[in-house]
């Protein structure tokens, strides 16, 4: 589930009554306690009004609690006020209700069929999350092994929520459109909604527009402008687009080759336990390059990747396992005990 920090939600708030003046608008006072940093007084206001029956401001502290931002965060405090939200009619609070019943994280009970209910009356307010969500759940629906999987009903509620310019609505669309999901393939229309879900803020959609260069898919092939796409989600830490970006170094698609600068952004994506990264890392030490030979750190990184679901990485560990020596199969088993890096910092 994609949590919205406390900022931007009193910052929607404060939208939503922007008709009121400051100093007659509690969500507008509590907006402008966040944005100087008292999360305690921004809580409180939101709190004060909830408990008077406003669901926006409900939902903005069960958000809070979600993220550990009013303390440690606890699932199961966030759904008592998910459900003075809920109680209100707020369509954002019926649909993280939902979304928290369908996901079950400690403490909460798994309720498929009241989430189901509850998502089903946010899209009907017209809210874009919840139409969304209500898609993904048809979707999941949907008879593939059928004669003809009938895919018209979630891409009525997609093409709905990406008309409002809801990242995951537009990006999902390009999927329907790429596959030709309840209409003819248009891959060139796809690109379009490609383009729109990433300057929305969709990294997915950033990611996939340099694929989308690489292979001249609705677009034309342009390796450079894949590096663009590439580069601006990785600096926003999004770990597949590191390993692409880490890839067009390695191979010198689109600049010049640079195992070094591979190797950095291979490492990002390693930090943040994503499997390809820490296999494609692995490579790098295993063939010394862009630094030294390192056979400890290859199988480290190697064995990482398995735990990560990487099954490809199997044959490399277990062939550069079978070369260590006993001390340096007590490094690594060190290592991988610790959790700790490899030695990254001798790249």
């Amino acid at each position: 589930m994609k949590h919205l920090v406390l900022a931007s939600l009193l910052a929607s708030l404060a939208c939503a009554s922007a008709v009121r003046a400051a100093d007659e608008d509690p969500l507008q006072a509590a907006r402008e306690a966040a944005d100087k940093g008292d999360t305690e007084t921004a809580l409180k206001i939101l709190k004060d009004e909830a408990e008077k029956g406003n669901g926006e401001a409900a939902n903005a502290v069960a958000e809070a609690i979600l993220n550990g931002r009013a303390g440690k965060a606890s699932p199961t405090e966030a759904v008592k006020w998910f459900e003075k939200a809920v109680a209100a009619g707020d369509p954002a609070g019926q649909t993280n209700l939902a979304l928290l019943l369908l996901t079950a994280p400690a403490g909460v009970e798994k309720d498929a069929e009241r989430a189901r209910f509850l998502v089903t009356q946010a899209s009907e307010k017209d809210y874009a999350p919840a139409q969304l969500e209500l898609a993904r759940l048809l979707e999941s629906e949907i008879d593939l092994d059928g004669p003809t999987p009938d895919w018209s009903e979630p891409r009525d509620l997609l093409e709905k929520a990406a008309a409002k310019g809801n990242p995951g609505a537009l990006f999902t669309m390009v999927r329907y459109l790429d596959e030709g999901l309840g209409g003819p393939p248009e891959p060139d229309k796809a690109t379009d909604f490609c383009i729109a879900a990433a300057r929305a803020g969709s990294l997915e959609a950033m990611n996939e527009m340099g694929l989308r260069y690489q292979a001249g898919k609705g677009i034309r092939t342009d390796n450079v402008a894949a590096v663009g796409w590439f580069t601006v989600a990785a600096q926003l830490g999004f770990a597949p687009a590191q390993v692409n970006l880490g890839q067009c170094y390695s191979k010198g698609e689109g600049l010049r080759q640079d195992y070094n600068k591979a190797g950095e952004h291979f490492a990002a994506a390693a930090k943040a336990h994503y499997a390809p990264g820490e296999f494609l890392l692995g490579q790098l030490f295993e063939g010394g390059l862009g630094t030294r030979a390192d056979a400890v750190s290859a199988f480290v990184l190697y064995s990482r990747a398995v735990a990560h679901g990487l099954a490809e990485a199997e044959a490399r560990r277990d062939e550069i396992g079978g070369k260590l020596d006993p001390a340096q199969k007590a490094e690594a088993a060190r290592l991988l005990a610790a959790e700790q890096p490899p030695h990254t910092e001798e790249r």
